[in-house]
């Protein structure tokens, strides 16, 4: 039925291919909000257990980007 009009009468359940698309779309928001509250989580957790802590606290950190070596 690809390409049949569809005046909202009808009572069958195929998709016209906007529906599809919309749906596809759909889907894609939901995967996407859920794989962004997994990063949130991982985020805050790492936050929460703060920095690594430097083997040297006497060193102070390095300045710039030039190094001589």
């Amino acid at each position: 039925m690809e390409g049949a009009p569809n005046d909202g009468t009808s009572a069958d359940p195929a998709m016209t291919p906007i529906e599809r698309q919309m749906q596809v779309i759909a889907t894609s928001i939901q995967d996407l909000a859920r794989e962004t509250s997994r990063q949130n989580q991982e985020l805050w957790q790492a936050i929460r257990k703060g920095p690594p802590t430097p083997h040297d606290n006497n060193q102070p950190p390095p300045r710039g980007g030039n190094r001589v070596e």
